[in-house]
């Protein structure tokens, strides 16, 4: 059976100076609708101030008295004052829980405002319904800014993009507090590629920020001996691009290795898992700190090592855009 509350709705939204373009036939709107109840509330600023105001009327405390349970109400039915407690409990349980659920809405709708994205009427994706059914019991416990904004981002990123999110995920997202989320965004950002976090003689309080994250199934492999191998394409030399979001501002890591007759560079790595991967696609790279991450963690294996920023085309080659930065200089050659 199809989930009435999943299907197409006919409405439509454009905002178009912010590059938002949503069809009538739209997976966006399904669901926002689906977890504000009027998706209009989010895309019609002078609307949006209501959204909590209609939440609280009498229908809500009607349904909610009317869902506790037949004992329940028999033994509070001759203490009228427990049961306008009971029923106000429930009522304020409700308010919070779409109050959290409008939050997460809007972060969604904020963040596919500013994403280069345009839904087409005939996009053939669709947001499973058993997913959007786990995601809404997730949001509507989402009570602070930082996890409002994570769900919302990771809505926006499923609306995009169809199946980019396992329920596992969905899963881990639910048992990490805002704390963690914060640190998987630092350390996520400065990833060298999908899954390579490279790994430095760090600091005890860095190693214990990589095992918080690896206990909450993030990441794997910390402190470990875990390496990415590397060939090169010239012998003793490394070339590793980083590439950003925005091409032109990439960056290319250049290190001399201490063999000149090396053939490969081991790069000492924690690696995302597969939940970690997927919300790392939703956080903004910084490219140029993952570039220093990258000469830190190889400093010992270099003699030099210097990162340049530029473009990476499609074909994989690099240009050049602004003058190198020298992390660590060549020794002086030995005295005559």
């Amino acid at each position: 059976m199809t989930d009435p509350l999943n299907t197409d709705v006919s409405l439509t939204a454009q905002v178009k100076e912010n590059g938002l373009i949503i069809s009538g036939k739209s997976r966006a709107l399904s669901a926002l609708d689906r977890l504000c109840g009027n998706a209009l509330d989010l895309v019609n600023p002078y609307l949006e101030k209501s959204i909590e105001k209609r939440r609280a009327t009498k229908d809500m405390e009607v349904a909610a008295i009317l869902s506790l349970s037949r004992a329940t109400s028999q033994l509070i039915e001759s203490d009228q004052l427990l049961l306008e407690r009971a029923a106000q409990k429930q009522v304020n349980k409700l308010l919070r829980e779409q109050h959290n659920r409008d939050e997460v809405a809007r972060a969604a709708y904020d963040y596919l405002k500013v994403e280069p994205w345009f839904e087409s009427d005939t996009d053939p994706g669709e947001i499973n319904p058993d997913w959007m059914n786990r995601f809404e019991a997730h949001a509507e416990n989402a009570s602070t800014v930082e996890m409002q904004h994570l769900w919302g981002k990771i809505l926006a990123g499923e609306i995009m993009h169809p199946g980019d999110f396992s329920l596992s995920t969905l899963r881990t997202v639910s048992e990490i507090d805002h704390v963690t989320a914060l640190l998987f965004q630092k350390y996520a950002s400065i990833c060298i590629n999908a899954k390579s976090l490279p790994q430095k003689n760090a600091e005890s309080s860095e190693f214990n920020d990589l095992l918080a994250l690896q206990d909450a199934g993030l990441i794997t492999e910390v402190g470990g001996f875990w390496q990415d191998e590397i060939p090169l394409a010239e012998k003793g030399v490394l070339r590793y691009p980083i590439e950003a979001p925005d091409p032109t501002q990439s960056y290319l890591v250049i290190a001399e290795l201490r063999s000149a007759e090396s053939q490969k560079c081991g790069i000492p790595i924690a690696m995302l898992t597969r939940q970690g991967s997927e919300l790392a696609r939703i956080i903004p790279k910084d490219a140029y700190a993952a570039a220093i991450r990258l000469a830190a963690a190889i400093d010992d294996q270099c003699k030099s090592i210097s990162v340049v920023r530029g473009q990476i085309h499609s074909n994989g080659r690099f240009t050049t855009l602004a003058q190198a930065e020298v992390i660590k200089a060549a020794p002086p050659p030995p005295a005559a």
